[in-house]
């Protein structure tokens, strides 16, 4: 049978232990993340890499670590603070992914705006051989819609979140599922060029990604 595991961690080739479950792992023979992470070669041999335009990605992270209270500061601060990092800074989490066989890079620009084709080639690496119409991938881009998942949200709340900030929502208008928007970086500056003076190597890893090229730049 097919598992999937969804890691939010940086790619590590020589991870070692279990990786069923974090409290499963023995913590005195590696790094938290690298025992987080579920990329053991041995076992997890495709890994859908789903990554985000940096600056909106940066943005999100700070606007969710802002309303559930573990961050007081402006924007440009939360850069140079260790709370904009997760295991890694952003560039060489994207980094640690990059010319590996066994990933396939999938951009949330390209579910956003284009999500059956997208899909297609996301299912004919996953199962080489095999087809699937695009009804049923159809089926898959509206049950995971923003309004889908707003509505999920607001019906069956947050549990883990709710449990552990019960006042986020509430007193801060804390939401998992904000805006979505392709440009969401916006919301937190104008100034593009501040992720570059700010973040080592983010210039790099966004040119590797295309998220730099004209006519990306020009779309947001």
């Amino acid at each position: 049978s097919r598992v999937a595991w969804k890691s939010h961690q940086p790619y590590r080739a020589d991870a070692v232990g279990p990786a069923e479950h974090p409290r499963r792992c023995n913590m005195s023979n590696m790094e938290n993340f690298q025992c987080l992470c579920p990329n053991c070669p041995a076992r997890w041999r495709r890994i859908v890499h789903l990554v985000r335009d940096g600056r909106s990605a940066l943005c999100s992270y700070y606007v969710m670590q802002t309303q559930l209270g573990n961050f007081d500061g402006d924007f440009a601060a939360f850069l140079d603070s260790p709370k904009s990092t997760y295991g890694l800074p952003w560039p060489d989490h994207v980094a640690s992914y990059a010319d590996n066989p066994y990933v396939f890079l999938l951009k949330y620009e390209d579910l956003h705006e284009d999500p059956v084709p997208t899909l297609h080639d996301l299912y004919a690496w996953l199962v080489p051989g095999k087809r699937i119409s695009d009804h049923k991938l159809q089926a898959v881009v509206d049950s995971a819609s923003f309004d889908a998942m707003r509505q999920s949200e607001l019906h069956d709340g947050m549990p883990v979140f709710d449990a552990n900030y019960p006042d986020a929502h509430t007193q801060r208008g804390f939401r998992l599922v904000r805006e979505g928007k392709l440009d969401g970086w916006r919301h937190c500056t104008n100034d593009s060029a501040l992720f570059d003076a700010k973040l080592p190597n983010f210039a790099s890893a966004m040119h590797s990604l295309g998220y730099y090229d004209a006519d990306h730049h020009h779309h947001l």
